[in-house]
């Protein structure tokens, strides 16, 4: 937020316009209306902090222009909801924007010691969102999240009833097998069945089938066997 020299008209951004303002803490409805924005009542409008929180503006809501930080605006018409999903549960959101610190604040978690992650929809990495970064929710497809703690990278899930140790966020089929055997079981007959349960939101229990990874928490439990055809 800047001021003129004489500190009465200040300036904020709305959707990467710039506005002039004699009222130090307008109501959201009359933000959306100097934005030309109208009828405002089929309108939002967000506030981006600096520390990359998002927070919704009521249309009767006043924000006190002069605090630091309080500068830039995006608007949003309400006939549109963007869904996602965020640690297995559902949400849904009125602006196609949304920033790593608001999912944290989402999720209920502490935003120094943990990360949100982006889950890649094909087979390639996972990614890391930063506090201040922003996800476009209108893209194609659900996007879905998932949080991890940041402190510690390593994650103790248990094999066939003994403690493993995996630093990644995600194990792969081979990745369990190679845990629960040592050495591996070979022959041109053998198969493998994987079952785990106690696992994350996004996958509480399942089947973890050939080629296929699975997002891993502590105490996890994986149980794995395997047939000879032969």
């Amino acid at each position: 937020m800047s001021t003129d020299v004489h500190e009465k008209t200040l300036r904020v951004c709305i959707d990467g316009q710039e506005y002039e303002f004699d009222d130090p803490k307008p109501l959201g409805r009359q933000l959306l209306d100097k934005a030309g924005k109208r009828p405002v009542e089929e309108f939002v409008i967000y506030l981006f902090l600096d520390n990359g929180l998002i927070e919704g503006i009521g249309q009767d809501e006043t924000v006190d222009l002069r605090k630091p930080g309080i500068e830039k605006f995006i608007t949003f018409e309400t006939d549109r909801i963007f869904r996602f999903q965020l640690d297995g549960r559902s949400f849904e959101w009125g602006a196609n924007l949304i920033t790593g610190l608001t999912l944290k604040k989402l999720a209920g978690i502490d935003p120094a010691s943990h990360e949100v992650w982006l889950e890649n929809r094909g087979h390639g990495d996972d990614r890391l969102i930063a506090d201040k970064e922003t996800v476009d929710l209108s893209e194609e497809g659900l996007e879905r999240f998932f949080t991890l703690d940041g402190h510690s990278k390593e994650i103790e899930v248990f094999v066939n009833g003994r403690k493993k140790v995996v630093t990644t966020p995600k194990v792969s089929f081979s990745e369990i097998v190679a845990l629960a055997f040592d050495p591996i079981p070979t022959g041109p007959m053998i198969i493998f069945t994987i079952t785990y349960r106690h696992g994350p939101h996004a996958n509480p229990e399942g089947n973890l089938l050939e080629g296929q990874t699975v997002k891993v928490k502590n105490g996890m439990v994986f149980n794995v066997t395997y047939t000879d055809k032969s």
